[in-house]
């Protein structure tokens, strides 16, 4: 009965309410990721050409992407949203589990840093030619680690959740010591006589 409905307060990791060491696993990425993203740089512009290299500003996370950002942000949120649902011993059957939600958004995270860190505005020109480069920083790596650190953790989080074999079994129904037919004797007919005698 109780596998059939939506949502049961069970127990979520080895039998124990509460929050597991991947639920904190993921919350510390999340606010590392958040930090890395909101106060440490990610690129650096510079002016080159003409044989040097002026640099002319910094911009964090947050400032240099429009639309990344938002994805970087709703993984902050639902990690750190995840974290209270742990402490409350809910978890989700038969639909698609938060941490599953987390550990999408994690992946997503990463392949969206990885990306900027690989396609960067990064122009070199040569000879007497002036051009604007942008140099990636260390908050940028730290945002990656982060975001994988909240992957990691969910992925965990959905290996200890996995549904067991015994829970979804039937019980097993006691057999009966002897199953065969048993043969009942000649029914009387009506008048009290029985088949076979004569009247």
């Amino acid at each position: 009965m109780s596998g059939k409905r939506g949502m049961d307060h069970e127990p979520c990791v080895n039998g124990e309410r509460g929050i597991s060491r991947a639920d904190w696993v993921v919350a510390a990425g999340a606010v590392a990721l958040a930090a890395f993203l909101f106060l440490l740089d990610w690129y650096g512009g510079s002016v080159v050409g003409l044989g040097t290299k002026t640099g002319f500003g910094d911009a964090t996370g947050w400032e240099a992407f429009t639309d990344s950002r938002w994805v970087w942000l709703a993984t902050i949120v639902v990690a750190l949203a995840s974290l209270p649902l742990a402490a409350a011993g809910v978890r989700r059957r038969g639909e698609v589990q938060v941490s599953a939600v987390v550990f999408l958004l994690g992946v997503t995270s990463s392949v969206l840093i990885a990306y900027r860190i690989a396609h960067h505005p990064s122009a070199k020109p040569g000879g007497k030619s002036l051009g604007v480069a942008f140099d990636v920083k260390t908050g940028i790596w730290l945002g990656l680690a982060a975001a994988l650190t909240i992957a990691a953790g969910a992925c965990l989080r959905m290996y200890a959740e996995r549904p067991r074999v015994e829970d979804d079994a039937e019980p097993e129904r006691p057999q009966p010591a002897f199953s065969g037919l048993t043969a009942s004797g000649p029914r009387s007919l009506p008048g009290g006589r029985r088949p076979g005698r004569a009247p």
